[in-house]
């Protein structure tokens, strides 16, 4: 579904159970790509950092106007090269058929978003402006403040989440 939207994903080779029973997926290795997050935390500059993030900002929002939304959206889920972002990982998005709509596409920017220091305001700023430039959107001041309570319930939601795993006692024996 991916390929027939246009979006670049690598070539499924083969999905289905193993031998074993367990569920397998098994996509081509695209030479030359690496994972989205290492490229992003190996890059030397912030400047760079948020270069990285306005490619994926477009690519994103090229996917919400063809209404794929990734439901486990963040860095990991794509690959990159020299010339293109890879979607990775299909079995989390939905297929609308209509466009994301304004609301759901503020709450994935400020997903995006987070990728970024919490004080470095104005490339967070740029994101924005240049999602909703993708979009052909104009970036209004409701935007701008749903944006940052969005990234606060997102940050909120990772961390709660985060800390459960901390404190949960495990059932496996030992």
């Amino acid at each position: 579904r991916l390929e027939a939207n246009g979006v670049s994903t690598p070539e499924l080779l083969f999905y289905g159970k193993t031998s074993d029973g367990r569920l397998a997926v098994v996509t081509e290795k695209v030479v030359g790509s690496s994972t989205f997050i290492d490229v992003f935390l190996k890059a030397r500059t912030r400047a760079e950092q948020v270069d990285l993030l306005m490619r994926l900002c477009r690519e994103v929002a090229g996917q919400h106007i063809k209404g794929l939304l990734q439901k486990d959206l963040h860095l990991g889920n794509f690959m990159i090269d020299e010339k293109k972002i890879h979607t990775l990982d299909p079995g989390t998005m939905q297929f609308l058929g209509r466009a994301v709509g304004r609301r759901t596409s503020i709450s994935q920017l400020a997903l995006l978003a987070r990728s970024l220091p919490a004080e470095d305001t104005e490339s967070v700023a740029r994101l924005a402006r240049e999602y909703f430039a993708a979009r052909r959107w104009s970036f209004e001041k409701a935007d701008e403040a749903e944006l940052g309570k969005q990234i606060r319930l997102h940050t909120k939601r990772i961390m709660t989440k985060q800390l459960r795993k901390c404190v949960r006692t495990s059932k496996r024996k030992l």
